[in-house]
């Protein structure tokens, strides 16, 4: 990413706020970037006011009135298995009209949908590679390519797709199809490196391979006519051909940067586009003798990254790339309008909020070496957002508020600040910190406070009963005196959690320290402590149990069971009952009975570090690339898991209620791990959601489908376990 001006310590730089018609599917919102923060790999304009695009995580958005307005959806990319449920990379799309449109992904995904957006069909294709092209030369016939040298076809409008032999297994990162006999594809041969296009002139019958004379890895392909096109890829390196990709020149290269996409027009004379760049569009009218900057200069645009997708219909010109970002000119190029609002790449460890609707703060690291965006700030519950600047080079990890006036930060190089308004400004505090990554900070009350650190093992942390005037600093921690993570329940008892994923226990203010060696956290990853009182608390990491409890001080621990055996990288417990888990790739889970059953969802984001809650189903949480996510209030519903009572074989249930309008419950039980497929089938036998596709520890499952967007009619749901089908069953809907 790329800082396109340099934020004065002096100035507090706002983000402006962004209307989103809505963010569907998902109990969890972006709140920065706005609209989303999924890296988007391509944007299309229907017209002049319906524009589309998809990209990470499952994620199709549109607008329908030019970009000023967005509504986001999760669910084109179905859910990875080894992602616990999140959807797939999208890495293209078509669609032939404002309904009916095709999107391709990770590991053999391609999605249609009828509903413009609402909802994807999964297609069975014959591969699991990666799908990364896509193009159709009428609404029935259409080409995809992929990695391992795959190409499809379908001459369906992308209702089913057959495999057409190239010859070649490396990757097939685009394609381009002149009709449907003449079709180009560019691949690349890894060892050695060489840029390679293959064509064929009879529907994929026969190919042709074309070596272009440089080594580079070739990303998109775009031809004007049979014989005038170009090919652009790593490194800056662009080529063209008059010969039908027969021979082909170098052309004056724009920028080093990797190019990604290519689009051509035809009037008023011809020219291409071309993306990748970070600060804007490249535009050629003499096949790449000489090329013209685009530049993405909106003033109020704090950041940039790279782009991966461009569309110019007429004047009009969409862009779209990493963090989400979205940029519109409607004059050629000559301004440019940035849709997506961002104030802060780098990824974010703390989060704080007053409520819901009030003041939040968030913490971690900065953008660049010429930044100070470290500490992010809004009064409206993330509707807006502020920078609070101020001259440091730390990352900050730890955030802890005294009140909703006073608090405390700490972090890298022995970096601890203080807040008395409100987080408006943020004091040093010197203290025997040295070089020390401060990890930890937690006050009690106003006075009393502890920082850990965890970049030494000696010397684990201080304790100040002054406000952090002065700190003394904490003997008798054991042999690991790495420390990250504490709890404490009033000024003399708490316990933290040390490098080995033990977790330490004081009762006289930090006096003396006793090592509870039973902790069943494996031997490091300890990422979460809390503690309600002396007795009663939990603890979360990245090995062992991942996740357990204890109601006798640390005497013993009860391992808690949960639906995924993945790293929990964050935990906030409103109470021992009631508590929320963050761990990778999007995975959260809720539990309001200590953990014997879990509602599980996926955020579409990414590692969630820190999360916080004003109420049970209100808070924030915050991770990689500086992304905030807020939930205000829903009642989180969908997918519940139990592990308490481990079933003793496979079974699927009747669903209840039956006939059911719009809403009904799937339940199934398995008794070992597993990857779990449930799928939902119309009458005609044709595949309407696959519900859930994912690595499920042993319990029983109920699933929640809502019919609300299907039509009344005979349905069917079909449960498969590691490939193996358990049982199918019938449900109707009757509305």
């Amino acid at each position: 990413m790329k800082k396109i001006f340099i934020v004065f310590i002096i100035q507090i730089c706002v983000i402006f706020e962004i209307n989103l018609v809505a963010q569907e599917n998902q109990v969890w919102k972006w709140v920065h970037p706005a609209p989303q923060g999924n890296q988007l790999r391509w944007v299309k304009m229907l017209d002049s006011e319906n524009i589309y695009a998809c990209g990470n995580s499952g994620t199709f958005m549109k607008s329908s009135n030019a970009g000023a307005n967005w509504t986001v959806y999760t669910n084109a990319g179905g859910s990875l298995p080894s992602f616990f449920g999140e959807g797939r990379n999208l890495m293209n799309g078509w669609f032939f009209n404002m309904n009916t449109g095709v999107v391709c992904g990770f590991t053999g995904w391609i999605a249609r949908t009828t509903t413009a957006g609402v909802s994807w069909d999964s297609i069975g294709i014959p591969t699991t590679n990666s799908m990364y092209g896509l193009h159709f030369v009428s609404s029935t016939v259409g080409y995809a390519s992929g990695s391992g040298g795959i190409v499809l076809k379908t001459t369906d409008a992308g209702i089913t797709w057959i495999s057409l032999p190239t010859g070649v297994t490396s990757a097939n990162y685009n394609i381009f199809a002149v009709d449907a006999n003449i079709v180009y594809v560019c691949t690349t041969v890894p060892n050695p490196l060489a840029g390679n296009i293959l064509k064929t002139t009879n529907g994929g019958i026969n190919w042709t391979v074309y070596n272009t004379g440089t080594a580079f890895t070739i990303y998109d392909i775009n031809f004007i006519n049979e014989n005038t096109g170009m090919i652009c890829g790593s490194s800056g390196n662009i080529k063209f051909t008059s010969n039908g990709g027969v021979n082909w020149a170098s052309v004056n290269t724009p920028s080093a940067s990797a190019m990604y996409e290519l689009h051509f027009t035809l009037t008023p004379t011809p020219a291409f586009y071309v993306v990748g760049d970070s600060y804007g569009i490249y535009k050629t009218e003499n096949y790449g003798a000489n090329w013209t900057l685009l530049s993405f200069n909106d003033p109020n645009m704090s950041w940039t990254s790279t782009h991966y997708s461009v569309d110019v219909v007429g004047n009009r010109i969409f862009a779209a790339g990493a963090y989400g970002s979205i940029q519109k000119s409607t004059n050629a190029g000559v301004n440019f309008t940035a849709l997506t609002h961002w104030l802060s790449p780098a990824t974010k460890y703390n989060v704080w909020a007053q409520n819901n609707n009030g003041l939040v703060l968030v913490t971690g690291a900065r953008g660049s070496s010429a930044t100070f965006d470290q500490v992010l700030r809004s009064t409206n519950g993330g509707t807006n957002w502020t920078i609070v600047p101020f001259n440091s080079s730390a990352t900050y990890y730890s955030l802890s508020m005294v009140n909703n006036s006073t608090g405390f930060m700490s972090g890298s190089s022995g970096n601890l600040r203080k807040t008395t308004n409100a987080g408006l400004n943020w004091d040093s505090i010197p203290g025997p910190f040295g070089t020390f990554t401060l990890k930890r900070i937690e006050f009690v009350n106003a006075t009393t406070g502890y920082v850990f650190q965890n970049s030494s093992n000696t010397g684990g942390g201080w304790k100040t009963t002054n406000g952090g005037i002065s700190w003394d600093l904490l003997t008798n921690l054991g042999s690991e005196t790495r420390i990250s993570f504490s709890s404490f329940i009033n000024a003399n008892t708490g316990y933290a959690g040390n490098n080995a994923a033990k977790l330490l226990k004081t009762t006289d203010g930090g006096a003396n320290w006793n090592v509870l060696t039973n902790t069943p956290m494996g031997t490091f990853g300890l990422y979460g402590v809390k503690f309600f009182n002396a007795d009663s608390g939990y603890v979360c990491g990245a090995t062992g149990s991942k996740l357990c409890r204890t109601i006798n001080g640390g005497n013993t621990f009860d391992s808690v069971p949960y639906p995924f055996f993945a790293a929990l990288y964050s935990m906030h417990w409103v109470n021992f009952n009631t508590g929320w888990v963050f761990g990778s790739v999007g995975y959260a889970g809720k539990t309001t009975n200590s953990g014997a059953n879990w509602f599980f969802q996926n955020t579409a984001g990414q590692i969630g570090y820190g999360c916080y809650f004003t109420n049970p189903d209100s808070g924030f949480l915050v991770g990689d690339n500086s992304y905030i996510l807020k939930i205000s209030g829903q009642t989180v519903t969908g997918t519940e898991w139990s592990g308490t009572n481990i079933p003793s074989e496979y079974y699927l249930k009747q669903n209840y209620p039956n006939p059911f309008n719009p809403s009904t419950t799937i339940e199934f039980a398995i008794p070992k791990a597993g990857k779990v497929s449930l799928k939902i089938y119309d009458i005609a036998g044709r595949e309407v959601i696959n519900a859930l596709n994912m690595v499920l520890n042993p319990g029983i499952v109920k699933y929640s489908f809502n019919g609300a967007n299907f039509a009344s009619g005979i349905y069917f749901y079909k449960l498969e376990v590691d490939g193996k089908m358990i049982d199918t069953k019938k449900m109707v809907l009757i509305k």
